[in-house]
């Protein structure tokens, strides 16, 4: 589910360029202009929570837009500690040209899908999503909760199956919002969490190969093994047979930490999944191959 989400918001970013806004961008606006015509006045908070992403990210990625006359932000009436979020007309027209954008996109990432496919994979993702939703809106207090849930009923009700990729990548960012709570107690980033994931199934691999494995850059990859060999997580080693590289190992504080962490993270899953059948899992996880087989294509990869 994550790698789809990740290629599609490639391919999404590369597909809007010529339009001058990033797929977050395009995805913001269109989730703000659709709540706003349901229910007008949604805050900055609640749209965080609908489109699956940290108040913080939000922020940073509205500020961009108000300053490129595509969003204005005005104090609620009723709360001036929060910040209403609004539309300007340079912003209507930009979806507007979207639209074509998104749809030829969509037939693209779903072909060789049945409608009867596509209902299976979307049945999954909404489960997952109404599960995670229950566990993320808890954190919130009765009214907002009671809010966030109205808008995100909304949000399934109007739901196209050709879009089924949107809501792929709605269900990952909320899974990652999930596991962030979890390991924020112990300091430790998802990203360094999926890296020493991975050296527990493939111990021993080279710094570069394990920088493609977890689809980020060498720099990137460095950075990480650099606070994790700090903390005792990980050892490099220079590989006995190329000199100019190292072989990344998991030390034993690294592998206790990982079990400590396991059982909580399992907790979540189950969570996620709570109701699902495993034919119906099964069928989704199909759907979703397929589409990526489909992006790849499109992307020439």
């Amino acid at each position: 589910m994550h790698s789809v989400a990740r290629l599609q918001r490639t391919q999404f970013d590369r597909a809007l360029s010529p339009l001058g806004i990033s797929r977050a961008q395009w995805w913001t606006l269109k989730n703000l202009a659709r709540m706003n015509n349901e229910n007008p006045g949604l805050n900055q908070s609640e749209l965080a929570a609908i489109i699956g992403t940290t108040k913080a990210s939000l922020g940073k990625l509205v500020h961009k837009m108000e300053a490129a006359a595509l969003l204005r932000r005005h104090h609620c009436p009723d709360d001036q500690r929060a910040l209403r979020l609004n539309l300007t007309p340079s912003a209507a027209t930009l979806l507007q040209q979207a639209t074509g954008i998104e749809d030829a996109l969509a037939e693209i990432n779903c072909a060789g899908l049945t409608e009867i496919d596509l209902r299976a994979g979307a049945d999954v993702l909404l489960a997952a999503d109404r599960n995670m939703h229950k566990k993320h809106i808890g954190q919130r207090s009765s009214k907002t909760a009671t809010k966030i849930s109205q808008r995100v009923q909304s949000f399934h009700q109007h739901f196209a199956l050709n879009k089924i990729g949107f809501l792929t990548d709605h269900v990952s960012r909320m899974r990652q919002i999930i596991i962030d709570r979890l390991l924020l107690p112990i300091g430790l980033s998802r990203a360094q969490w999926a890296l020493l994931s991975y050296l527990a199934e493939q111990d021993g691999m080279t710094q570069s190969h394990l920088a493609k494995a977890l689809n980020m850059s060498r720099a990137a990859a460095g950075s990480l093994l650099v606070k994790l060999e700090e903390n005792h997580l990980v050892a490099r080693i220079p590989d006995p047979q190329d000199a100019r590289s190292n072989r990344v190992f998991l030390a034993k504080p690294g592998n206790a930490l990982l079990r400590s962490v396991g059982d909580t993270a399992s907790q979540a899953e189950d969570f996620v999944l709570t109701g699902i059948r495993n034919q119906e899992l099964h069928h989704a996880v199909q759907v979703l191959r397929q589409m990526k087989v489909n992006i790849l294509r499109d992307l020439g990869e």
